[in-house]
C-alpha cells in the first residue's frame, strides 16, 4: 500500500511540477515539447498494458477507473499543495500544525480512495495482473520523474525529446531497455 502511495504521489507531483515550471516559461531556453495530459494518459496507458500484459478488452474496461483514481487523488495532493504552500514566516505553530494534519488527513484519504479502486480493479482484472498493473504505474512515474524534471534537479536534458534515448542511456530492466516511449 505504501509503495501504490508514492506512485500517486509521484504522478502527481510530476504532473505538477511540469505545469508549474511550463508556465514559469522554464524550458531554459530549449526546444523541449510541451506537457500535454491527453499524450501523458496515451503514453501511460501504452506503457501499462504492454507492461502488465493487459488484453485490449481488460485495457479498454481499467483504464477509465484509473484515470478517475488518479484524477481523485491528484485533487488531494492540489490542496495539499496549497495547504503547505501557506504556511510562511507569520505562521504560528498551532497554523503549521493545523496543515500538517490536513495534509495527513488528505494522505488517509488518498489510501482510501486507492483500497476502493484496487477493488473496483478486481472487477476487471485478478489480482495478480492488479500488481502487474501496480508495478507498471511505479515504473512509468519514475520514468516521468526523470522525463519532466528540470535538467539539474534530478532530470536528464534533452529525455522528454528523444524518447527517452538521452543521458547515459537506460534505466530499464531486461538489459537497460529505454522506458514506455520505446519498444522492449
Amino acid at each position: 500500500m505504501k509503495r501504490i502511495t508514492l506512485i500517486t504521489l509521484c504522478l502527481t507531483m510530476s504532473l505538477c511540477a511540469m505545469a508549474q515550471w511550463n508556465q514559469q516559461g522554464g524550458n531554459g531556453g530549449r526546444d523541449r515539447r510541451q506537457f500535454s495530459p491527453e499524450n501523458y494518459n496515451k503514453e501511460l496507458e501504452s506503457f501499462v498494458t504492454r507492461d502488465a500484459g493487459l488484453t485490449e478488452s481488460e485495457a479498454q474496461r481499467l483504464f477509465p477507473m484509473i484515470h478517475k483514481m488518479l484524477e481523485l487523488e491528484r485533487q488531494n495532493n492540489m490542496e495539499a499543495t496549497r495547504l503547505m504552500a501557506s504556511c510562511n514566516e507569520n505562521s504560528s505553530e498551532a497554523d503549521y500544525e493545523r496543515t500538517l494534519k490536513k495534509c495527513l488527513a488528505l494522505e488517509i484519504d488518498n489510501k482510501t480512495i486507492e483500497q476502493t479502486y484496487y477493488k473496483k480493479f478486481h472487477s476487471v482484472l485478478s489480482w495478480k495482473k492488479i500488481h502487474k498493473v501496480r508495478g507498471a504505474l511505479f515504473k512509468f512515474n519514475m520514468y516521468a520523474l526523470r522525463r519532466f524534471s528540470p535538467p539539474g534537479q534530478g532530470g536528464q536534458s534533452g529525455r522528454w525529446n528523444n524518447g527517452g534515448q538521452g543521458g547515459q542511456g537506460g534505466h530499464w530492466k531486461n538489459g537497460g531497455q529505454a522506458g514506455p516511449g520505446r519498444k522492449n
